[in-house]
């Protein structure tokens, strides 16, 4: 039975990858007006950097998976940290695998490890090793994940029971 993969799980699995994720065009005009932040040397992520990933809070269908459909859940447990739950189906029931995006020390941290290096209009860019990937907002309900060079999740809303 093929075993379905969150998005927290293909990251990785894609160690092997890499991306520039500069290449793609904005979705919008709102997009286009997304400030260039990256943090290196003294300078510090803030509690509003952690902010701008507020788009994930919510319950998520994803695809582009060749396994089917996945699900997902984010919510902000507090101001400096944001909670991933990966769901085993689509009832939302049992959950299979927990993580976390937290702000620390001026960093914003995954609970394996990887790290937000930048935020552009093309999104919110992360890096693990050599894994990276890329969140990118579409609309108040639809996002991507864009893992490696040429993986893309899509991630819809969906109405929680």
């Amino acid at each position: 039975m093929i075993r379905l993969l969150s998005i927290a799980t293909v990251f990785l699995l894609a160690a092997a990858c890499s991306v520039d994720d500069r290449d793609e065009a904005p979705q919008s005009a709102a997009e286009q007006s997304v400030p260039a932040r990256s943090v290196s040397g003294s300078a510090a992520y803030t509690i509003a950097d952690l902010r701008a990933l507020r788009y994930l809070e919510g319950d998520w269908r994803g695809s582009g998976y060749e396994g089917g459909p996945f699900y997902e859940s984010y919510r902000f447990v507090n101001d400096s940290t944001i909670e991933m739950t990966a769901w085993t189906d689509s009832t939302m029931t049992a959950p299979r695998e927990r993580s976390e995006y937290v702000l620390r020390g001026g960093v914003i941290r995954t609970g394996s490890g990887g790290r937000l290096l930048s935020v552009d209009e093309n999104g919110h860019h992360f890096r693990s090793g050599s894994s990276t990937w890329t969140f990118r907002q579409i609309s108040p309900d639809r996002w991507t994940a864009k893992v490696g060079p040429s993986i893309t999740y899509t991630m819809d809303r969906i109405a929680r029971r």
